[in-house]
């Protein structure tokens, strides 16, 4: 799970009824996963229908999700759970807890898990009400806003293929795969649930790139330049990693509650797709900023490979902080910051650093207290960003990159695909990526900065020859363009294949 927050907020969840008459479903085709709304006036509740073929062991079980990332307790939002024999119709005897349904069958028999996905909250997501308003389901009468990681359960043992089909949206749906005619093409059930879901009042776009967009409400951004720019990130990031590897994407952007003071915005990535949360007041840079990190997200790391979720914390250095780190470029190169931009957008990346209390927090302690505050989850975006800069320069020197780096990561998990299975991104492999791009003063700064903690000085710090440091005094040391140095240089230096394209 990656997310980039501005404004984090305390988990205080209250619980709703969700209590509802359910009927045996429609007779549906074997391998299915059906939406439609329970009511034809209102998308408060949402059905789901999962349709697969009974284990061969005779015996099927369902998980379903409990938490995701800081959401927990996601039991609450389920309810109306039965078990049907889909060719007939019948209703089948099955055992029920609150995260697990087992169903006994015979092997060729194909079953239908039918349940409500309900918000367990009253009225619109609120700070301090959840943790992060929006990623938790959001269900209104006139719009649905739901992660797959939140509502869908898996199939003990295997990850079988299906089709998505929408039913009953008056106003529109869409997901992270494209739907012809209300039905998507065969996936897997994880990469469903690795997925995002927009029902109703939304605009839906599509451009002649392949960006499809559902956009709720009115934003600093136009449409067209949301569109936009993903696109031109997909494209600049597919260039420079040498895996242009999309022929469509979804974006779906929902508005937040507004805040006292201030703006927030809030990014996820999923499979081909990422949600935008904003405060409505959110500036176009801040919403520029958050696709771009996001889209980025899709090579580092999903194309990399699926990473040990449980341990993730403590590599957040690398997929947090060289994906900020590639925004940063990626928004140099394209022309949407300037140089002198650049600067103070990585400046404040250190000041944040260097004012806060976790700034000495080795990696390892982070995968326990990631979500404690804003500072430690801040902490590998700038750490790792900062690093990044300074690995980078020390690669460049040599006639190297990080972006061989990543490059390397991606042709890797391709291999490993080729051969039928799913790629693992394991430590080892981004440390050797990173190190042979670098060479050995990754594990010293490695070991150091990231595992040990201790604090990152600026000076330490390997620079491009058209920057330098400067230190005022009582105030954080900052980076600076050299006296003279060529600013069109400079920014071609620093944002390399980035650079090749303008928006």
């Amino acid at each position: 799970m990656h997310l980039r927050v501005s404004v984090a907020a305390a988990a205080l969840l209250s619980a709703c009824s969700t209590g509802m008459p359910m009927s045996a479903p429609a007779l549906l085709p074997s391998d299915t996963l059906s939406f439609s709304p329970a009511s034809s006036d209102s998308l408060e509740t949402v059905r789901i229908e999962l349709t697969v073929q009974a284990d061969t062991d005779g015996e099927t079980v369902f998980l379903f999700p409990e938490a995701w990332g800081p959401d927990e307790n996601l039991g609450q939002l389920v309810s109306n759970r039965a078990v049907f024999d889909a060719a007939t119709g019948a209703a089948l005897p099955a055992e029920i807890d609150e995260n697990r349904v087992i169903v006994s069958a015979v092997p060729d028999q194909i079953l239908k898990l039918s349940y409500d996905i309900r918000q367990d909250y009253q009225g619109l997501p609120q700070w301090g009400v959840q943790r992060m308003p929006g990623m938790r389901p959001v269900l209104q009468p006139t719009y649905a806003s739901l992660i797959g990681h939140t509502i869908l359960p898996s199939v003990e043992g295997r990850d079988p293929e299906l089709r998505v089909t929408f039913t009953g949206f008056p106003l529109g749906a869409a997901f992270s795969q494209p739907t012809p005619s209300g039905t998507s093409a065969p996936i897997a059930l994880s990469t469903a649930q690795d997925s995002l879901y927009a029902f109703g009042a939304y605009r839906f776009g599509e451009t002649d790139t392949g960006v499809r967009t559902a956009i709720l409400g009115e934003w600093t951004l136009p449409d067209a330049d949301i569109a936009f720019t993903t696109s031109s990130v997909l494209s600049l990031a597919g260039e420079a990693f040498e895996d242009a590897a999309f022929d469509q994407y979804f974006l779906a952007v929902t508005p937040l509650p507004d805040l006292p003071e201030g703006s927030s915005v809030i990014g996820t990535g999923l499979t081909e797709s990422f949600l935008l949360l904003a405060t409505r007041n959110a500036d176009p840079e801040n919403l520029t900023h958050t696709i771009t990190h996001e889209i980025l997200h899709e090579w580092i790391t999903r194309r990399m490979g699926q990473t040990d979720e449980a341990t993730d914390p403590a590599r957040m250095w690398f997929t947090e902080g060289f994906t900020e780190y590639y925004t940063q470029l990626t928004l140099l190169g394209s022309g949407e910051t300037s140089l002198e931009e650049f600067l103070q957008n990585m400046n404040a990346l250190w000041a944040e650093y260097e004012a806060s209390p976790v700034n000495t927090m080795p990696a390892g302690d982070l995968i326990d207290h990631i979500w404690d505050s804003r500072e430690t989850e801040r902490l590998p975006y700038q750490r790792g960003a900062m690093l990044a800069l300074h690995w980078d320069t020390l690669a460049r020197a040599e006639g190297r990159s990080l972006d061989d780096a990543i490059a390397a990561l991606l042709d890797r998990a391709e291999t490993i695909r080729e051969t039928g299975e799913a790629p693992l991104l394991p430590d080892d492999a981004i440390h050797a990526a990173v190190e042979t791009v670098i060479g050995p003063r990754f594990e010293a700064d490695l070991a150091t900065y990231i595992q040990g903690g201790a604090k990152i000085p600026l000076t330490a710090l390997t620079l491009p020859d058209c920057l330098s440091v400067e230190s005022p005094p009582e105030a954080p040391s900052r980076l600076v363009l050299v006296p003279g140095a060529d600013r069109a240089v400079c920014r071609a230096t620093l944002a390399g294949p980035f650079a090749r394209q303008a928006r």
